[in-house]
């Protein structure tokens, strides 16, 4: 009967293993080289507009989608974390293939969380063609809430970083508002850290764009939030699951198309 108890062992660790697996794809922004699949995927990776949920691939991959022979004008580079990965898949693309989208060629890059975001981001700025569009923002899991006011002063000098790499490349940057979290995680301080926030990139934006940089606003807050500060439940993955569905994807690809600059 030996070998029977070895595999009733075996097994119990493997579903464990399979538990803390699943534990960890959705308790935020993935860590590198973990892969977030949402609950209501169809294995496609594409968010249906019903709301069901878009597949974030996987991060922390070495491979990056090439932009040769891509006009920069129509060039969009993506930077974040699982959130970010699964609108690219949203559109067709992924960390190592380019997607089409809206006449533009989206590429990703995966960037650290904070402490070494700014770092990280304008690394990946400077690879980025000049005069191409970068899109960059927080993961949700970043915003903490209850006493924020150094969290949101080092975010501002992060943000600021950023910007400086962006005009010393000669590209657009896009900056993202904070995302708005299920309801279950949402704390009236937390909405208070995010719409602080947003003042934030508001007042930076407008800075830079007196001192003749190219710096837009996206606000996936505005876009993506309830009344009460907290994400539409239509927008999430799950009641305990910060992921967006294909549904807020389509809302913020709107939201996006109306910041972007124009292109021939």
């Amino acid at each position: 009967m030996r070998p029977a108890v070895v595999t009733r062992r075996a097994l119990t660790v493997l579903l464990a293993l399979l538990v803390v697996a699943m534990l960890l794809a959705s308790s935020g922004c993935a860590a590198p080289g973990d892969t977030v699949l949402s609950d209501g995927d169809n294995g496609t990776g594409a968010g249906a507009p019903d709301g069901t949920a878009a597949e974030a691939p996987a991060e922390g991959s070495d491979a990056v989608a090439t932009t040769d022979g891509v006009d920069p004008a129509r060039h969009l580079l993506v930077l974040g974390r699982s959130v970010m990965t699964g609108w690219v898949d949203h559109w067709g693309g992924s960390a190592s293939e380019p997607a089409e989208w809206e006449g533009r060629t989206v590429t990703f890059r995966e960037i650290e969380g904070p402490p070494g975001i700014a770092a990280s981001a304008s690394a990946a700025i400077a690879d980025a063609p000049v005069g191409s569009v970068v899109l960059f923002k927080y993961c949700f899991v970043d915003f903490n809430g209850g006493d924020y006011a150094a969290e949101l002063d080092a975010y501002t000098r992060d943000l600021e970083a950023v910007a400086d790499a962006a005009a010393g490349r000669g590209v657009t940057l896009v900056l993202g508002t904070a995302l708005p979290r299920v309801r279950a995680e949402t704390t009236p301080e937390l909405v208070a850290e995010h719409r602080a926030f947003a003042e934030r990139v508001e007042a930076l934006a407008t800075d830079r764009i007196a001192d003749g940089e190219s710096v837009l606003v996206l606000d996936l807050n505005a876009v993506l939030a309830a009344a009460d500060g907290s994400l539409e439940s239509r927008y999430a993955v799950s009641r305990d699951d910060s992921h967006l569905t294909g549904a807020a994807y389509d809302a913020l690809d709107e939201a996006l198309l109306a910041v972007l600059p124009p292109i021939d």
